[in-house]
């Protein structure tokens, strides 16, 4: 097999940075996460009762009504993307109104 040595064009240069560096955000991102949730772990499993006696229940109503907001809101921008993408620029303005009214919801 023969080697091959690719000249990448100007703006190829640019796409190319610009998703390595998204790659070590993501990247860097994972890691963090994944270290609370081995701390969470060696914490968890040094502890005889889980969880420890006199904490009160953990909240699941309010984190769970937050997930679908944000949720509605990432699906809101995304089928604005696509109306764009369609030729449709008025629904654009409506779906980004969506997604910032259920951005507000979220924050308050």
């Amino acid at each position: 097999m023969a080697a091959s040595v690719v000249k990448l064009e100007p703006r190829s240069r640019e796409d190319f940075t610009q998703t390595l560096g998204m790659v070590i955000a993501l990247g860097a991102w994972a890691m963090m996460f994944g270290a609370l949730f081995f701390v969470y772990a060696g914490i968890r499993t040094g502890t005889r009762v889980w969880p420890p006696p006199g904490l009160p229940p953990i909240p699941v109503a309010l984190p769970g009504v937050n997930t679908l907001v944000l949720a509605a809101s990432s699906a809101a921008l995304f089928l604005g993307t696509r109306a764009v993408a369609r030729g449709r620029r008025k629904a654009l303005a409506w779906w980004v109104l969506g997604a910032i009214v259920l951005g507000s919801a979220f924050l308050g």
